[in-house]
């Protein structure tokens, strides 16, 4: 991968993995507190933050870190179920580490 293009070419391939996976709606870049996360029709989310990129020779580096997240569906049902609770979590946790899992 040649410098000039090294930072475009890994950003775009994380960014087509993610927007393959059928369980990510949206991919996202940067400043975290930039997305608009109240806007319910951009999840399934995952976003990208490049940490840092250290150069060795021909190679490049590079340290990303990506949150894959989704929102919450609280059932207002009464629940006895302490563990898992009257919500999805648990799916949205469970499938959020399959789309980490495949990318």
């Amino acid at each position: 991968m040649r410098g000039a293009r090294a930072f475009y070419d890994v950003t775009e391939k994380v960014k087509d993995l993610f927007l393959a996976d059928i369980d990510i709606n949206t991919v996202t870049f940067g400043d975290i507190t930039q997305v608009d996360l109240s806007k319910q029709t951009i999840f399934p989310l995952a976003h990208m933050i490049v940490n840092s990129v250290v150069q060795q020779g021909q190679i490049y580096q590079f340290n990303i870190s990506v949150i894959c997240m989704d929102i919450v569906d609280v059932n207002k049902a009464n629940t006895t179920d302490l563990f898992y609770g009257n919500d999805n979590l648990h799916d949205i946790l469970n499938t959020q580490l399959a789309v980490i899992n495949r990318v």
